[in-house]
């Protein structure tokens, strides 16, 4: 019997292009809670953001977010694995001598950024609404810092100096495309996370379903007993993946009978 059902959102639940769940997606969440599944959000967004992308089906939710440095459940921290403050400031000095890149430091609450262009200050302060703060230096941070981003407009090349640095301060690169890179202290991913999370309430392997898309969810997929891939997700996911499919909440309906 499923008692955990894990999904990523970007790519996942959310579909290329949109910016808010469908209420099908929220009605999962509410129904599957009705018969006593925990619902779980796998994500590289922050805390604050998947709160509100969820609205008040998050009450009933728990919460993996910035790539699994902080587990959420009711509103309770059930872990915050955070990075060297020291070292991520560091990196943040290296960033600065970039004209071109801007940088978006995520903490639990808050996300505090530097932009070097509109485009990226506009869109922060989209994701984060009223968490995101501007900052003119990062000894402003007084919090526990749970990743870095990141992003270059004209794109980061491979093999990068400011790559180079964060992997030389022992931080793990959770993310990277074309524009972006993101790093979180060592060891922290959705998988690792995930298995707290288990551990947590209990729930064996067999017990566990995941939902990716991306090869940041790779780990997740090795913590479950029924893991899907996205069918237009990354190759190297589908791989490892028993099963895929093209929409998570029409699957999640017809294995659970929820009537949408």
């Amino acid at each position: 019997m499923i008692k955990l059902v894990v999904s990523d959102v970007d790519g996942t639940l959310l579909k290329k292009g949109e910016e808010r769940l469908s209420e099908a997606a929220l009605q999962v969440v509410r129904r599957l809670s009705e018969r006593g599944v925990l619902f779980a959000a796998a994500s590289g967004r922050s805390y604050s953001e998947l709160r509100r992308l969820f609205g008040a089906a998050g009450d009933q939710m728990a919460f993996i977010c910035s790539d699994g440095a902080l587990t959420m459940y009711r509103g309770k921290v059930l872990e915050e694995l955070s990075m060297d403050g020291e070292k991520a400031r560091r990196l943040y000095v290296a960033a600065m001598k970039h004209s071109a890149y801007s940088v978006l430091i995520s903490c639990r609450v808050t996300g505090y950024f530097t932009a070097r262009s509109l485009a990226f200050e506009q869109k922060v302060r989209a994701d984060l609404r009223g968490h995101a703060a501007a900052m003119g230096c990062v000894n402003e941070i007084a919090q526990p810092i749970l990743k870095f981003a990141l992003y270059g407009e004209a794109g980061i090349p491979e093999g990068d100096s400011v790559g180079q640095k964060a992997l030389a301060l022992g931080f793990r690169q959770a993310y990277a495309d074309e524009k972006w890179r993101e790093y979180v202290a060592p060891g922290v991913h959705k998988g690792a996370a995930l298995g707290a999370l288990r551990q947590r309430f209990g729930f064996s392997k067999d017990e566990c379903m995941a939902f990716g898309d991306n090869i940041n969810d790779l780990e997740m997929m090795e913590q479950v007993g029924f893991d899907y891939a996205m069918s237009q997700g990354k190759e190297a996911l589908k791989a490892v993946c028993r099963y895929q499919t093209g929409d998570v909440v029409k699957t999640l309906d017809g294995l659970f009978g929820l009537g949408l």
